[in-house]
Parts: C-alpha cells; structure tokens; sequence
C-alpha cells in the first residue's frame, strides 16, 4: 500500500513545478508575445494565438499554487531546525499567492482584453491598451515580490535548515542560498541593467535545480504515519 502524505505531496509538486516552469518557457519564447513591448503590441498577439495564450495563463495560474504547497511540505520537513521555518512558510505562500496574480491578471488580458482590443474602434483601443499596461505593471511588481518572498527569504531559510539537519547534499544547499542572492533579492534590480537581469537569470536556474532537488528529498523522506497521511491507496 502506498501513502501519500503531505511530505511526499509537497516533493511531487516542487518536481511538477520544475517541469511546468520549462513548458512554459519553451512555450511562451516561441511565440511573438516574448518580444512584444507594450499593451498595443501585446494584446493583438494574445488574440491571434488564443489558444496558446490560455495555456500559458494556465500553467501560470497553476504553478504559484504548487510552490505554496511545495513550501508548506518543506516546511513539515525541516520545521525542528528553528522557529525562523516559519517566516519561510509565510515566505513561500505569501510569496505563491503574489505571484498568483500575474496569472490572473494574464489569463484576463487574454479571455477579456485581448479580444475586446482587436475589436474595438481606434479611440477605444487606447483606453483598453491603457488598461492592459497598468495590469502588466502590477502584474510585474507582483511577480517580484513573489520573487522575492519565495526565492529571498522563503529559499535561504530552508536551505540553512537543510544544512543544520543534515537533510539531502550540502551543495544543493549552497545552491539554494546563492539563488536567493542572485535570484531573489536582485531580482528587484532587473530592470536597471540587462547585466543584472542576466545574474537574476542565472540565480532563477539555480532556484529551479533547488526546488527539483528538494522536492525529490522530500518524496523519499516522506514518512507514513497516521497524522501526515493525507490519503492512502
């Protein structure tokens, strides 16, 4: 018989991530929209690859919600190594509904706004791509302190508790505290420089080797007991 307790969930949703977040990338580069600047260039797009663009809302709707739950299962995991586990809990699903956000405010500019903008006359057309613009600026600021929650607070937390525990590779740890430096708190700064932009990269890559990596440990440490089986096959 096969457990699946909340540990185990947790690992299978950090992994999924992973996978989801490279379907989305090889998704979303290989369409217009990645070089669209602007609502007037970004809703027609939308518009001409409808049913692209919905999947893409998708997978961002749905991947927020899988680091939440990736975070309260590390959070099971690693929560004896100090009360400070708790501030990465908040980190990950506070960070996890932030970014929440962005899928949303997506997934409305591509149901609503987009075909309401190809239609519309060209004075109406301003007012709507007025409208796109402001939800992508929220959508951005958003995203970054998701980003940040997630990747600068919630990330080094765990992976300090994955060092003091003794819990999976000392360098998947490392990996962890240097995303956090160069992907989460710079993220803030992207938008200086494509210099920063491109180190706030490299620190994503190593957030996603991170998540993968944890996720797995904690599939394998999941511990079947009565109080953390969530359901049982």
């Amino acid at each position: 018989m096969t457990r699946l307790d909340l540990q185990r969930v947790a690992g299978a949703c950090a992994v999924l991530y992973t996978v989801l977040i490279v379907v989305f990338s090889i998704l979303f580069l290989g369409t217009e929209a990645a070089d669209a600047e602007g609502a007037a260039e970004f809703l027609p797009v939308l518009e001409e690859d409808r049913e692209l663009a919905a999947v893409t809302s998708g997978l961002l709707v749905v991947m927020p919600l899988l680091i939440a739950v990736a975070g309260i299962g590390f959070f099971h995991m690693l929560q004896d190594a100090g009360s400070l586990t708790w501030i990465a809990l908040f980190g990950f699903v506070g960070g996890g509904l932030a970014i929440l956000y962005r899928g949303f405010a997506w997934m409305a500019m591509t149901l609503e706004l987009a075909p309401a903008y190809v239609a519309a006359s060209a004075a109406e057309k301003a007012s709507l791509a007025a409208v796109g613009d402001t939800l992508e600026v929220f959508a951005l600021g958003a995203d970054m302190v998701g980003a940040v929650l997630v990747g600068g607070i919630g990330v080094p937390i765990f992976a300090i508790a994955m060092l003091q525990k003794k819990i999976g590779p000392r360098w998947l740890a490392w990996v962890g505290i240097f995303s956090a430096v160069v992907g989460g708190w710079l993220t803030l700064l992207s938008r200086l420089s494509e210099a920063i932009e491109i180190v706030t990269f490299i620190g994503a890559l190593g957030f996603f080797v991170w998540m993968a990596g944890v996720g797995i440990i904690a599939w394998r440490r999941s511990a079947a007991t009565p109080l953390q089986t969530l359901a049982a096959v």
